[in-house]
């Protein structure tokens, strides 16, 4: 098996056992672990959507992603590897690659295909609009580690909505923290140095801003952690 440098995403290319080794370095203070990789011959037993039913406004997106699972007990992120379609036929929402867009109120059913298994999202798109975003959490994180940001819009229907994923993020200071918007990892902000940064999450030109300060630390330990 191979390693990304910069992703952690383990890549299998042959069945056996193998050891990957992360080194990390914060400062002067270098810390490493390691950890053991089975690769097996299994095959797939089942598939899923990353949620069962969704709620989204009219001209809004949200990315779905696709699961699966195999005869080892092992599960992977298949959302590049399945078929993506559904029942709308264009007129309630679409999808490509997992990412839904909201075009018209209605349902829909979004369906995730691999081989003879199938999953299903069932998809609201409403007509709301969005009152108010909160962001959260509110708190200072240790320099050379990340912290995730979720959005929450406060619909004029008075519900609330997730738009973590949705939402257009900006950091006012790249000089002290990155966020990433429009990828699986959306509101996931990482610090660069020390000192504050202005996170802003947008949707449909409505806003809201937090402050995120980024502490110096001394790196104690470190592990790596197996999704299996």
């Amino acid at each position: 098996c191979s390693v990304g440098a910069n992703t952690g995403i383990v890549t299998a290319s042959a069945t056996g056992t193998g050891t990957i080794t992360a080194e990390v370095t914060v400062g002067t203070v270098t810390r490493s672990s390691t950890a053991s990789v089975t690769v097996t011959a299994a095959t797939l037993t089942a598939i899923t959507t990353s949620v069962s039913t969704i709620e989204i406004i009219e001209g809004t997106t949200y990315q779905l992603r696709a699961t699966g699972y195999y005869s080892d007990s092992t599960t992977q992120d298949i959302t590049s590897q399945v078929t993506w379609g559904e029942t709308s036929s264009g007129s309630i929402c679409t999808v490509a690659a997992g990412l839904v867009t909201g075009i018209d109120d209605g349902t829909a059913d979004i369906t995730a295909t691999l081989s003879t298994f199938t999953a299903t999202t069932a998809v609201t798109v409403t007509a709301d609009t969005i009152d108010s975003i909160t962001i959260t959490p509110d708190h200072p994180i240790a320099y050379g580690t990340n912290i995730q940001f979720t959005a929450i819009a406060t619909l004029s229907s008075g519900k609330t909505q997730d738009i973590t994923a949705q939402a257009v993020w900006l950091s006012y200071n790249t000089d002290v923290a990155t966020i990433d918007t429009g990828t699986a990892t959306a509101g996931l902000a990482r610090s660069v140095s020390a000192g504050y940064a202005d996170i802003r999450a947008t949707l449909l030109g409505v806003y809201n801003t937090t402050r995120l300060y980024v502490r110096m630390a001394t790196l104690q330990s470190l592990a790596i952690n197996v999704d299996s």
